[in-house]
């Protein structure tokens, strides 16, 4: 019973799930976002590898986004071969055509949409719920020769030849519903991306405050010390 969706803003790929689990209630949504994606030539972009600035260059995001239903008809099933990979790769449907979304035009990403806004390309409407797969893709970008420009041997991010890609996996569950479950995860998609573009440069944890119980006549004391204010 999963669906899936993108957010080509945030460069997330996302499951969620049709309904609330019998047994544990609202199911959790989980993604994939591209935090960093390949560096390619951009005029007038700064692209960032790894806190290092590369001016006249700009990082791709989520270029195209696939789906792949177990069982499902050929174009939109588990690939067998590098071709029905590689039409995947770039947008494509696994026979090599184009991808159409719910108005009817083609398109390289399947469900951009808000599933609990009920806005977009929602996944269920055409499929129905089933054994999802997805593939979330970035490129095409070049891969030269590696140059070790600054002579130290080792392949630093911004040298020619050296392609650092980040990306990361994120979990959400709701206390509502599992399709709110998709809204919290694009909520702290937003905030993981923002902590990797500060380099995790985030304010600190604040002490645990001290605690001390005492057990008194019919009842139990809790003292609370100031080194957490």
């Amino acid at each position: 019973d999963d669906l899936v969706f993108c957010d080509t803003t945030l460069s997330l790929g996302a499951f969620w799930n049709d309904g609330d689990d019998l047994n544990y209630q609202p199911a959790p949504a989980v993604g994939a976002d591209f935090f960093q994606g390949p560096i390619v030539p951009s005029p007038g972009d700064t692209a960032n590898a790894s806190g290092i600035k590369i001016p006249d260059f700009k990082n791709l995001g989520m270029t195209s986004f696939a789906k792949y239903i177990n069982g499902g008809p050929v174009e939109l099933s588990d690939p067998e071969n590098a071709q029905e990979v590689y039409h995947f790769v770039r947008g494509l449907n696994g026979l090599g055509g184009d991808v159409l979304d719910n108005t009817g035009a083609p398109t390289k990403f399947v469900h951009i949409s808000d599933p609990e806004a009920g806005t977009g390309w929602i996944d269920g409407v055409d499929d129905a719920p089933a054994d999802r797969r997805m593939l979330m893709n970035s490129g095409p970008f070049t891969i030269e020769p590696w140059q070790d420009t600054n002579g130290n041997g080792l392949a630093d991010p911004g040298e020619p030849g050296v392609q650092e890609i980040v990306a990361g996996w994120m979990i959400a569950q709701s206390i509502l519903n599992s399709v709110n479950s998709a809204t919290q995860l694009k909520r702290i998609d937003k905030i993981a991306q923002l902590a990797f573009d500060l380099n995790f440069a985030l304010p600190p944890v604040p002490p645990i405050p001290e605690v001390s119980v005492s057990n008194q006549e019919g009842q139990v004391v809790l003292k609370w010390a100031d080194n957490a204010e």
